[in-house]
């Protein structure tokens, strides 16, 4: 998968060559790439295959989830710039758009941004959730999007979200797989990531309590979504691991940098 900046997309209007064939996007944040996202995903690259359009997606370099600053499940459950989920599970999706979520872009209405898309890479397919919104104050949404894509002549399909049988009424969505990841819940938040969830250590470095004999991190020093507190069995390098959370600290008996958290 290829990527490109919103940037270079504007300065270098074919900077996607493959994009004369006709394209087909999904827009969001994507954060964890839960079930629902890969509903989503199932439809574009169906679609795509079926009309022979090239699949995309476009995402953020900052995010702009529903985390608040007062939220306790605060953080995120990927990195912003990992993109590794999408190419393993969809190698169908040929490039990525990434936009930088500034003041100027804020301001741009969907039809302005949706027309700049169809005019640079061709744009002839939009698959989204029901409850998707973009533009300006969030002014568009599944309805408007239909209205302009039958103005123009792109097709845009919106699916329904994702519900996990036996667990809750409410859909899968980021904001309450975090919450289950804060509360140490990971058998329920694999069920709705699809697979389990990740910390990434490898930007980071441990220190090694000589007295105690445990390496440990500070949790504020991680941007993802971390358990309140409590041990948890990992799997780190081939091997399995407990990582022991409190109130600020991520405490091993061995220094890592992925720690892959099996169902308890």
């Amino acid at each position: 998968m290829e990527v490109f900046s919103w940037e270079d997309l504007l300065k270098q209007p074919d900077v996607i060559p493959y994009a004369k064939n006709g394209t087909g996007i999904t827009v969001g944040c994507f954060d964890g790439f839960h079930l629902g996202h890969q509903k989503i995903f199932d439809k574009l690259t169906d679609f795509c295959k079926k009309n022979e359009l090239v699949s995309g997606v476009i995402t953020f370099g900052k995010q702009i989830t529903s985390v608040k600053s007062s939220n306790e499940y605060s953080g995120y459950l990927t990195k912003s710039e990992d993109f590794s989920l999408i190419e393993k599970f969809y190698p169908q999706v040929k490039f990525c758009i990434v936009i930088d979520f500034t003041p100027e872009f804020a301001k741009m209405s969907g039809d302005e941004f949706f027309l700049k898309l169809k005019k640079i890479i061709n744009l002839k397919y939009i698959a989204e959730g029901t409850d998707f919104r973009c533009g300006y104050k969030g002014s568009m949404g599944m309805n408007e999007i239909k209205d302009f894509g039958i103005a123009n002549s792109i097709t845009c399909d919106f699916i329904q979200p994702v519900f996990l049988e036996n667990y809750s009424e409410e859909r899968i969505s980021s904001s309450l797989i975090r919450k289950c990841i804060f509360e140490g819940n990971f058998s329920i938040a694999n069920k709705m990531l699809g697979y389990n969830y990740q910390l990434d250590f490898s930007d980071l470095k441990f220190n090694f309590d000589s007295e105690k004999k445990v390496f440990f991190l500070e949790k504020s020093k991680i941007s993802q979504v971390l358990p309140e507190k409590g041990e948890f069995l990992v799997q780190s390098d081939k091997k399995e691991e407990k990582l022991f959370f409190t109130e600020k600290y991520i405490y091993s008996k061995n220094e890592i940098k992925k720690a892959v958290f099996i169902n308890d």
